[in-house]
């Protein structure tokens, strides 16, 4: 969704860079589940860091090599499932709604992982301003 989309004062709407998304994504309610991702088979991706972020359980596909980063990410912390077809994809989804105790620890350590990175952005903005004053 793009800032022409989105309502004037839409209390759900945040930024991010030049786009903008509507919030809640990955909050569930009760008796309310939510998938984002891509159509298999396309050349591009969802960032698999999003639904970690939310403490939800990341769900992805094998073909990450423009993502190894993040897979290392949520592999050290054993907080992310591959699956491989919509088979697998389907099996992943009904165990974590079958178990959500399993679901919610999941998802409480794929959110713990990305702790040690917050504040990656300003880190690389100030090495780039300190890099600018030495030119």
């Amino acid at each position: 969704m793009d800032r022409s989309q989105v309502p004037p004062g839409d209390p759900h709407a945040f930024g991010g860079d030049h786009r903008y998304y509507r919030r809640p994504l990955y909050p569930i309610r009760r008796r309310r589940r939510r998938l984002c991702g891509r159509v298999p088979g396309a050349s591009w991706g969802q960032n698999i860091l999003e639904p970690a972020a939310w403490g939800r359980v990341p769900i992805y596909g094998p073909n990450l090599e423009n993502f190894l980063w993040a897979k290392q990410i949520l592999e050290e912390a054993d907080a992310g499932i591959v699956v491989n077809d919509a088979s697998s994809l389907a099996q992943t989804v009904r165990h974590l709604l079958d178990f959500p105790k399993e679901r919610q620890e999941v998802g409480r350590r794929a959110q713990a992982a990305l702790v040690p990175h917050q504040g990656a952005a300003r880190r690389q903005a100030e090495l780039i301003a300190a890099l600018a004053q030495k030119v």
